[in-house]
């Protein structure tokens, strides 16, 4: 059989968009990998080989130009501080980044025709296992509901997050299951929830009860993850997506009493849930985060976040040379100088080991170059999309929303350069630039 270079495209795109409903392997302690990432080094050389070495430009791929060369420079920061310790998992960690976007850039070759469809499909999929995993747990431990949601509130491993922390270990011949990605599938779960909303409003696609069970679904698991970074993009998206609806939009009363009402029917069950004696996992967090504040003036996972950047900032004082060339991503680099400048400036601060930000990541780890770099993902994306072409489209205006929502969250988190949201982003943002063009296509055919 012959395969040619839009094979390989082709099968590229499949490995890519199954991903949210595929998990993980530890082939040997600590050296955890999907299974696409031992399959796209192969198909991005034939690709290669196959094209003669070459990768097509594409102007609205600017973002990922610049969040590759970012990542550039973190890889060459990594291997200096070699020098200092020698630690491969960071390196092999950025090896994975620049492979997922490279493999977007190829991606862009692809048609896209069925996006939407497989889309909607695999967050399907994907969010009714993880409710059914959910409930089944709570019937295996055989506590109340009501227990099962407190514990579910402080164990991140018993929270519906996805397959992303799902690990089958080959040393261990079990499936384990790690905390610490539900702000991701959180910000994945608003995604989904979105590009459904678009579906229902849009007047050019085919909505049906489809896209509001994914919509109800997608707010149900939602709500089952301690993540504020999800709420606080949840709420970002929709506060700007409503403001652009009603202030460049047309404007009907009808819409906007509509909306009135759901407003008012979605705060009085908030409220309702807040003051009642219910125990529901976001709502749990929430509560606990303002009383922390109430009765210490901190929050134990906020002030160690506060206090990495701030060790971050006083590291590059007593170190002036490091603001250019960052750390690498070298965790034990990084934080014995954490902890000199802890000890040098007389703080005693409890500190994370990692910088928490998507901003702080690369300015730690890749000094300023890597930050201004790094800082143009968003800035270009966020350009590209105001363009009228985009702007023009339901899908492209509130996708916009959902950047600049990641935009604020990722101060406090690196969701964008996680697996699964770096490629589910990267691919609906393709849909959006390609829908578009067949759209223009489309109207100038007809015209």
């Amino acid at each position: 059989m012959y395969i040619n270079r839009s094979h390989i495209v082709q099968l590229i795109y499949v490995l890519l968009i199954i991903i949210p409903l595929s998990f993980k392997f530890e082939l040997y302690p600590n050296i955890i990998v999907y299974p696409q990432e031992l399959l796209l080094p192969f198909l991005i050389l034939a690709y290669l080989f196959l094209n003669r070495g070459k990768i097509k430009y594409n102007g609205y791929l600017q973002p990922y130009y610049f969040q590759l060369a970012a990542l550039a420079v973190i890889v060459l920061a990594t291997i200096i501080s070699f020098f200092s310790y020698f630690e491969i998992e960071g390196l092999l960690k950025l090896f994975k980044y620049i492979l997922y976007i490279i493999s977007v850039i190829i991606v862009a070759e692809a048609k896209f025709i069925t996006f939407l469809k497989a889309f909607n499909r695999i967050a399907f999929i994907t969010i009714v296992l993880g409710l059914i995993i959910f409930v089944f747990n709570k019937f295996n431990t055989g506590l109340s509901w009501a227990t099962y949601m407190h514990e579910a509130t402080w164990k991140a491993e018993l929270m519906p997050s996805g397959f992303s922390n799902l690990i089958y270990s080959f040393p261990l011949n079990e499936f384990t299951r790690y905390s610490g990605n539900h702000g991701i599938f959180g910000s994945y779960l608003v995604l989904v929830y979105l590009i459904n909303i678009c579906m229902i409003f849009s007047k050019k696609q085919l909505a049906s009860k489809f896209n509001i069970l994914i919509v109800v679904l997608a707010l149900i698991n939602i709500s089952l993850l301690t993540s504020r970074e999800t709420l606080l993009v949840f709420l970002v998206s929709n506060f700007l997506a409503i403001l652009i609806y009603f202030t460049i939009g047309r404007f009907k009363l009808s819409y906007f009493l509509g909306l009135m009402v759901l407003a008012f029917v979605c705060s009085t069950i908030f409220i309702f849930l807040w003051n009642a004696d219910i125990n529901i996992v976001l709502i749990n967090k929430l509560k606990y985060t303002i009383e922390s504040f109430q009765e210490t003036n901190q929050e134990a996972n906020i002030s160690t976040r506060f206090a990495v950047w701030q060790l971050t900032l006083l590291s590059f004082l007593q170190s002036p040379l490091q603001i250019l060339t960052g750390y690498g991503f070298n965790r034990s680099n990084y934080v014995e100088a954490l902890q000199s400048a802890n000890i040098y400036y007389g703080k005693n601060l409890d500190f994370v080991g990692i910088p928490e930000s998507y901003f702080f990541t690369m300015l730690s780890y890749g000094g300023l170059f890597a930050l201004f770099l790094g800082s143009m993902f968003f800035l270009v994306m966020i350009k590209q999309l105001i363009r009228k072409d985009l702007f023009s489209s339901i899908f492209g205006r509130v996708f916009l929303c959902y950047i600049i929502g990641l935009f604020i969250t990722n101060n406090t988190g690196a969701s964008v350069l996680a697996d699964l949201l770096l490629v589910q982003l990267g691919l609906t943002y393709l849909w959006i630039v390609k829908n578009e063009k067949r759209n223009r296509q489309d109207s100038f055919n007809h015209s």
